[in-house]
């Protein structure tokens, strides 16, 4: 089967996956950006991913997801999506623990991925490296130095809850 690449993609859609942002990180996550259809196939074969996890699924603004989402279907391989903002966590605070929850029980490896990989994938990784006992240090070199690090709101939030302060989204 030929793949194309989408005609309206930007040129930094076409680049390898490790300039889109893609690392691993802790309990068999992939994190990236969202891919294009190639770098989907790309990833796959490399990482062999069992599960998927999009938190930036908008199929009517994105024809990636809705082609991954198709992709993952005939391919057997177990999709979860959401649509959050990027700025903060979502309105719906138990979607976000249905997220870590999924994350700690889907097939592995798990690739988690939203628009640029930085907001909510690092809130994510993030998370489930502070209840692994991760130090703010370890999660700034691992993670924050090599994908971003997260929004204000993201990262607010996360040290709110990790301190037992009140989360206000």
């Amino acid at each position: 089967m030929s793949e194309t690449l989408l005609p309206d993609e930007p040129w930094w859609m076409k680049l390898p996956p490790r300039w889109r942002n893609v690392g691993t990180g802790p309990m068999g996550i992939v994190r990236s950006g969202q891919p294009s259809k190639t770098w989907l196939w790309r990833l796959h074969a490399h990482y062999k991913f069992k599960s998927i996890i999009n938190l930036s699924f908008a199929p009517e603004r994105d024809p990636r997801d809705k082609y991954e989402y198709k992709w993952t279907t005939k391919k057997g391989i177990e999709y979860h999506r959401y649509h959050w903002p990027s700025s903060s966590p979502p309105a719906n605070l138990d979607e976000f623990h249905q997220v870590i929850t999924l994350v700690k029980t889907v097939p592995k490896p798990v690739w988690i991925h939203c628009q640029g990989g930085r907001d909510r994938t690092g809130a994510v990784v993030t998370w489930i490296r502070r209840e692994l006992g991760h130090d703010w240090e370890s999660i700034i070199e691992q993670d924050f130095k090599k994908h971003g690090t997260p929004n204000h709101g993201w990262l607010a939030f996360i040290f709110a809850h990790h301190h037992g302060w009140p989360v206000n989204v």
